[in-house]
Protein backbone atom coordinates (compact mmCIF):
# COMPACT_ATOMS: atom_id res chain seq x y z
CA UNK A 1 0.00 0.00 0.00
CA UNK A 2 1.75 3.44 -0.70
CA UNK A 3 1.52 6.27 1.45
CA UNK A 4 -1.38 8.36 0.04
CA UNK A 5 -3.20 4.57 -0.73
CA UNK A 6 -2.43 4.70 3.68
CA UNK A 7 -3.79 8.21 4.43
CA UNK A 8 -6.70 7.25 2.13
CA UNK A 9 -7.39 4.28 4.56
CA UNK A 10 -7.08 6.54 8.00
CA UNK A 11 -8.90 9.17 6.60
CA UNK A 12 -12.18 7.77 4.48
CA UNK A 13 -13.90 7.16 7.90
CA UNK A 14 -13.19 10.37 9.38
CA UNK A 15 -13.67 12.74 6.83
CA UNK A 16 -17.20 11.21 5.81
CA UNK A 17 -18.40 12.54 8.91
CA UNK A 18 -17.54 15.88 9.07
CA UNK A 19 -20.78 17.98 8.71
CA UNK A 20 -21.28 21.25 6.36
CA UNK A 21 -22.22 23.61 9.00
CA UNK A 22 -19.29 25.10 10.97
CA UNK A 23 -19.42 25.26 14.62
CA UNK A 24 -20.26 22.44 17.39
CA UNK A 25 -22.02 23.71 20.41
CA UNK A 26 -22.22 22.07 23.20
CA UNK A 27 -25.44 22.12 25.23
CA UNK A 28 -24.02 22.35 28.44
CA UNK A 29 -20.77 23.92 28.40
CA UNK A 30 -19.96 21.49 31.62
CA UNK A 31 -20.70 18.13 29.92
CA UNK A 32 -17.90 16.88 28.06
CA UNK A 33 -17.98 13.91 25.64
CA UNK A 34 -14.78 11.66 25.47
CA UNK A 35 -14.03 9.05 23.50
CA UNK A 36 -11.37 6.60 24.52
CA UNK A 37 -10.54 3.12 23.70
CA UNK A 38 -11.11 0.15 25.09
CA UNK A 39 -9.01 -2.25 27.00
CA UNK A 40 -5.88 -0.10 26.51
CA UNK A 41 -3.89 1.59 28.86
CA UNK A 42 -3.50 4.99 27.44
CA UNK A 43 -7.59 5.15 28.39
CA UNK A 44 -6.78 4.87 31.82
CA UNK A 45 -6.32 8.85 32.39
CA UNK A 46 -10.07 10.16 31.59
CA UNK A 47 -11.32 7.20 33.53
CA UNK A 48 -9.70 8.20 36.43
CA UNK A 49 -10.23 11.38 36.50
CA UNK A 50 -13.79 11.08 36.65
CA UNK A 51 -14.09 8.25 38.88
CA UNK A 52 -11.26 10.22 41.64
CA UNK A 53 -13.67 12.99 41.13
CA UNK A 54 -11.19 15.55 39.16
CA UNK A 55 -13.40 16.38 36.59
CA UNK A 56 -16.13 17.22 39.46
CA UNK A 57 -13.24 19.73 40.81
CA UNK A 58 -13.05 21.56 38.02
CA UNK A 59 -16.98 21.98 37.26
CA UNK A 60 -17.14 19.04 34.05
CA UNK A 61 -19.25 16.48 33.63
CA UNK A 62 -17.87 13.56 31.66
CA UNK A 63 -19.66 11.13 28.97
CA UNK A 64 -18.00 8.34 27.92
CA UNK A 65 -18.06 7.01 24.40
CA UNK A 66 -16.49 3.23 23.64
CA UNK A 67 -14.46 3.00 20.74
CA UNK A 68 -12.08 -0.04 19.35
CA UNK A 69 -9.20 1.80 17.79
CA UNK A 70 -7.82 5.45 16.95
CA UNK A 71 -9.34 6.05 13.69
CA UNK A 72 -13.01 5.08 15.51
CA UNK A 73 -12.01 7.93 17.82
CA UNK A 74 -11.01 10.00 15.58
CA UNK A 75 -14.07 9.94 13.77
CA UNK A 76 -15.78 10.71 17.09
CA UNK A 77 -13.83 14.02 17.59
CA UNK A 78 -14.08 15.28 13.81
CA UNK A 79 -18.34 14.94 13.85
CA UNK A 80 -18.18 16.21 17.34
CA UNK A 81 -20.09 12.79 18.92
CA UNK A 82 -17.17 13.64 20.79
CA UNK A 83 -15.47 16.85 22.15
CA UNK A 84 -12.34 14.83 23.30
CA UNK A 85 -9.87 11.91 22.88
CA UNK A 86 -6.76 10.97 22.45
CA UNK A 87 -5.79 9.64 19.07
CA UNK A 88 -2.39 8.94 18.05
CA UNK A 89 -0.82 12.09 15.92
CA UNK A 90 0.34 10.31 12.92
CA UNK A 91 -3.31 9.09 12.29
CA UNK A 92 -4.96 12.54 12.92
CA UNK A 93 -2.32 14.23 10.09
CA UNK A 94 -4.00 13.28 7.07
CA UNK A 95 -7.46 14.09 8.18
CA UNK A 96 -5.85 17.45 9.32
CA UNK A 97 -4.45 18.11 6.04
CA UNK A 98 -7.57 17.18 4.19
CA UNK A 99 -9.90 19.73 6.09
CA UNK A 100 -10.46 18.30 9.84
CA UNK A 101 -10.59 20.70 12.52
CA UNK A 102 -8.65 18.92 15.05
CA UNK A 103 -6.37 20.43 17.77
CA UNK A 104 -3.94 18.84 20.03
CA UNK A 105 -3.96 19.97 23.57
CA UNK A 106 -1.30 18.15 25.58
CA UNK A 107 0.57 14.85 25.03
CA UNK A 108 -1.20 11.91 27.22
CA UNK A 109 0.96 8.68 27.45
CA UNK A 110 4.12 7.73 25.45
CA UNK A 111 4.38 4.52 22.66
CA UNK A 112 4.14 1.48 24.49
CA UNK A 113 4.22 -1.10 21.66
CA UNK A 114 5.91 -3.94 20.85
CA UNK A 115 5.94 -6.80 18.90
CA UNK A 116 5.58 -10.42 19.76
CA UNK A 117 5.60 -13.66 18.13
CA UNK A 118 4.07 -17.17 17.84
CA UNK A 119 7.32 -19.43 20.31
CA UNK A 120 6.61 -22.13 17.48
CA UNK A 121 8.55 -19.62 14.75
CA UNK A 122 11.85 -19.83 16.67
CA UNK A 123 12.97 -16.79 15.77
CA UNK A 124 16.15 -16.14 16.69
CA UNK A 125 16.22 -13.13 19.24
CA UNK A 126 19.92 -12.48 19.10
CA UNK A 127 19.27 -10.47 15.72
CA UNK A 128 19.88 -6.79 15.94
CA UNK A 129 17.09 -4.60 14.84
CA UNK A 130 15.87 -4.51 12.51
CA UNK A 131 17.03 -7.45 11.18
CA UNK A 132 15.25 -9.55 13.43
CA UNK A 133 12.00 -8.40 11.45
CA UNK A 134 12.68 -10.18 8.10
CA UNK A 135 11.81 -13.92 10.00
CA UNK A 136 8.36 -12.23 9.91
CA UNK A 137 8.27 -12.14 5.98
CA UNK A 138 4.81 -13.82 4.61
CA UNK A 139 3.23 -13.78 8.22
CA UNK A 140 0.16 -13.29 9.39
CA UNK A 141 0.39 -9.49 11.50
CA UNK A 142 -2.27 -8.30 13.66
CA UNK A 143 -3.13 -4.94 14.38
CA UNK A 144 -5.50 -2.84 17.13
CA UNK A 145 -7.14 -1.33 13.87
CA UNK A 146 -6.79 -1.09 10.36
CA UNK A 147 -5.54 2.61 9.54
CA UNK A 148 -4.08 3.44 13.15
CA UNK A 149 -0.84 3.79 14.83
CA UNK A 150 -0.25 0.03 15.18
CA UNK A 151 -0.43 -0.29 11.78
CA UNK A 152 1.99 2.41 10.76
CA UNK A 153 4.41 1.05 13.32
CA UNK A 154 4.43 -2.57 11.57
CA UNK A 155 5.30 -1.17 8.17
CA UNK A 156 7.83 1.15 10.24
CA UNK A 157 9.13 -2.30 11.64
CA UNK A 158 8.84 -3.94 7.72
CA UNK A 159 10.42 -1.22 5.71
CA UNK A 160 13.64 -0.93 8.25
CA UNK A 161 14.51 -4.67 7.43
CA UNK A 162 14.01 -4.04 3.78
CA UNK A 163 10.55 -5.93 3.23
CA UNK A 164 7.70 -4.63 1.63
CA UNK A 165 4.64 -4.31 3.94
CA UNK A 166 1.96 -4.31 1.38
CA UNK A 167 3.34 -7.64 0.22
CA UNK A 168 5.76 -9.42 2.43
CA UNK A 169 2.97 -9.94 5.41
CA UNK A 170 -0.96 -10.33 5.82
CA UNK A 171 -2.14 -7.37 8.15
CA UNK A 172 -5.12 -8.29 10.32
CA UNK A 173 -7.45 -6.03 12.04
CA UNK A 174 -7.82 -7.92 16.04
CA UNK A 175 -8.85 -5.57 18.62
CA UNK A 176 -6.48 -5.18 21.67
CA UNK A 177 -6.48 -6.88 24.92
CA UNK A 178 -8.57 -9.93 25.28
CA UNK A 179 -9.46 -9.50 21.73
CA UNK A 180 -5.85 -9.21 20.73
CA UNK A 181 -4.99 -12.63 23.06
CA UNK A 182 -7.57 -14.67 21.64
CA UNK A 183 -6.45 -14.25 17.84
CA UNK A 184 -2.86 -14.91 19.01
CA UNK A 185 -4.04 -17.70 21.35
CA UNK A 186 -6.13 -19.41 18.31
CA UNK A 187 -3.39 -19.28 15.69
CA UNK A 188 -5.62 -16.34 13.84
CA UNK A 189 -2.41 -14.70 13.64
CA UNK A 190 1.52 -15.39 13.61
CA UNK A 191 2.32 -12.46 15.12
CA UNK A 192 1.03 -9.41 17.04
CA UNK A 193 1.53 -5.57 17.42
CA UNK A 194 1.10 -5.58 21.41
CA UNK A 195 -0.19 -2.69 23.55
CA UNK A 196 -0.45 -3.66 27.26
CA UNK A 197 -2.05 -5.29 29.26
CA UNK A 198 -1.63 -8.14 26.00
CA UNK A 199 1.38 -9.09 27.01
CA UNK A 200 0.88 -10.02 30.66
CA UNK A 201 -2.79 -11.63 29.82
CA UNK A 202 -0.46 -14.00 27.11
CA UNK A 203 1.65 -15.21 29.92
CA UNK A 204 5.74 -15.77 30.31
CA UNK A 205 6.45 -17.96 27.25
CA UNK A 206 3.36 -18.02 25.47
CA UNK A 207 5.37 -15.53 22.71
CA UNK A 208 8.89 -14.37 22.04
CA UNK A 209 9.46 -10.69 21.98
CA UNK A 210 10.47 -9.60 18.46
CA UNK A 211 10.86 -5.79 18.95
CA UNK A 212 10.99 -4.76 22.71
CA UNK A 213 9.37 -1.66 24.10
CA UNK A 214 12.42 -0.13 24.56
CA UNK A 215 13.64 -0.98 20.91
CA UNK A 216 10.20 0.74 19.81
CA UNK A 217 10.94 3.98 21.46
CA UNK A 218 14.57 4.23 21.06
CA UNK A 219 15.08 3.24 17.11
CA UNK A 220 11.31 2.59 15.65
CA UNK A 221 9.82 6.32 16.33
CA UNK A 222 12.75 7.83 18.62
CA UNK A 223 12.73 9.32 22.27
CA UNK A 224 10.44 12.26 21.31
CA UNK A 225 7.85 10.49 19.30
CA UNK A 226 4.47 11.89 20.36
CA UNK A 227 2.07 8.59 20.45
CA UNK A 228 -1.39 8.91 21.98
CA UNK A 229 -2.15 13.15 22.05
CA UNK A 230 -4.94 14.73 23.95
CA UNK A 231 -7.35 16.33 20.95
CA UNK A 232 -10.33 18.30 20.66
CA UNK A 233 -12.86 18.82 17.88
CA UNK A 234 -11.71 22.45 17.01
CA UNK A 235 -14.89 24.20 16.67
CA UNK A 236 -15.66 22.99 20.31
CA UNK A 237 -12.48 24.18 21.83
CA UNK A 238 -13.56 27.89 19.96
CA UNK A 239 -17.06 27.74 21.36
CA UNK A 240 -16.00 26.91 24.83
CA UNK A 241 -12.22 27.79 25.58
CA UNK A 242 -12.84 28.20 29.13
CA UNK A 243 -14.05 24.74 29.68
CA UNK A 244 -11.69 23.49 27.43
CA UNK A 245 -8.70 24.84 29.78
CA UNK A 246 -10.65 23.37 32.60
CA UNK A 247 -10.30 19.77 31.06
CA UNK A 248 -6.73 20.20 30.49
CA UNK A 249 -6.22 20.98 34.29
CA UNK A 250 -8.64 17.89 35.58
CA UNK A 251 -6.55 15.77 32.65
CA UNK A 252 -2.89 17.28 33.80
CA UNK A 253 -4.30 16.77 37.64
CA UNK A 254 -4.67 13.06 36.84
CA UNK A 255 -1.52 12.20 34.90
CA UNK A 256 0.44 14.15 38.44
CA UNK A 257 -1.79 11.67 40.31
CA UNK A 258 -1.28 8.35 38.02
CA UNK A 259 2.68 9.64 38.35
CA UNK A 260 2.69 9.93 42.33
CA UNK A 261 4.18 6.84 44.48
CA UNK A 262 1.42 7.24 46.99
CA UNK A 263 -1.25 6.51 44.65
CA UNK A 264 -0.24 3.52 43.17
CA UNK A 265 -2.84 1.29 44.99
CA UNK A 266 -5.99 3.73 43.65
CA UNK A 267 -4.52 3.70 39.63
CA UNK A 268 -3.85 -0.26 40.21
CA UNK A 269 -7.30 -0.62 41.45
CA UNK A 270 -8.37 1.35 38.81
CA UNK A 271 -6.20 -0.26 36.23
CA UNK A 272 -7.63 -3.84 37.61
CA UNK A 273 -11.49 -2.73 36.87
CA UNK A 274 -11.09 -0.85 33.82
CA UNK A 275 -8.54 -3.63 31.57
CA UNK A 276 -10.02 -6.66 33.29
CA UNK A 277 -7.26 -8.13 35.15
CA UNK A 278 -6.24 -9.53 38.32
CA UNK A 279 -4.69 -7.08 41.14
CA UNK A 280 -1.68 -8.89 40.59
CA UNK A 281 -1.50 -8.45 37.06
CA UNK A 282 -3.16 -5.00 37.34
CA UNK A 283 0.22 -4.03 39.45
CA UNK A 284 2.48 -5.54 37.18
CA UNK A 285 0.77 -3.96 33.73
CA UNK A 286 1.22 -0.40 35.87
CA UNK A 287 4.47 -0.84 37.43
CA UNK A 288 6.18 -1.44 33.77
CA UNK A 289 4.68 1.07 31.83
CA UNK A 290 3.81 4.41 34.88
CA UNK A 291 6.48 6.18 33.49
CA UNK A 292 4.75 6.21 29.73
CA UNK A 293 2.42 8.64 31.27
CA UNK A 294 3.32 12.16 30.38
CA UNK A 295 1.24 15.28 30.17
CA UNK A 296 4.19 17.44 28.07
CA UNK A 297 3.46 18.71 25.04
CA UNK A 298 6.10 20.82 23.46
CA UNK A 299 7.23 22.38 20.27
CA UNK A 300 10.41 20.74 20.12
CA UNK A 301 8.47 17.42 20.26
CA UNK A 302 6.35 18.60 18.22
CA UNK A 303 8.98 19.59 15.32
CA UNK A 304 10.39 16.09 15.83
CA UNK A 305 7.36 14.91 14.21
CA UNK A 306 7.66 16.94 11.11
CA UNK A 307 10.89 14.88 10.64
CA UNK A 308 8.63 12.06 10.60
CA UNK A 309 5.86 13.49 8.79
CA UNK A 310 6.27 16.87 7.33
CA UNK A 311 2.52 17.23 6.54
CA UNK A 312 1.80 18.01 10.29
CA UNK A 313 0.67 21.34 10.54
CA UNK A 314 2.78 23.94 12.08
CA UNK A 315 2.48 24.35 15.93
CA UNK A 316 0.33 27.70 15.82
CA UNK A 317 -2.29 25.81 13.96
CA UNK A 318 -2.26 22.44 15.18
CA UNK A 319 -2.03 23.18 19.22
CA UNK A 320 -4.13 24.95 21.31
CA UNK A 321 -1.25 26.68 23.62
CA UNK A 322 -3.28 27.27 26.24
CA UNK A 323 -2.96 23.91 27.08
CA UNK A 324 0.10 23.52 25.91
CA UNK A 325 1.20 25.71 28.93
CA UNK A 326 -0.87 23.72 30.90
CA UNK A 327 0.66 20.66 30.45
CA UNK A 328 4.53 21.63 31.02
CA UNK A 329 3.71 22.84 34.27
Amino acid sequence: MSKSKFELLITATVLSAIAPTSVIQAADTSVVKIAYTTGVMDSIVPLLADSQGIFRKHDLKATFIATRSGPEMLSAIVSGSADFADPALQIAVPAMARGAHILYLMNNYDLDYSLLARPSLQIDQRAPYPEIARALKGMRVGVTGRGGLTELFIRKIFSDAGLNPDKDMSILAVGAGLSAVGAFQNDQIDALVSLPPTDTILGDGKYQTVVSNATAQNQVFGRRFISTGVAANGDFVSANPEVTRRYCQAYKEAIDFIRMPQNREVVVNIVSAKLNLSQGSAGKVFDQYKQNFDARMTKDRWDYMKTKQPDIPAWERGVYSPCAEISVR
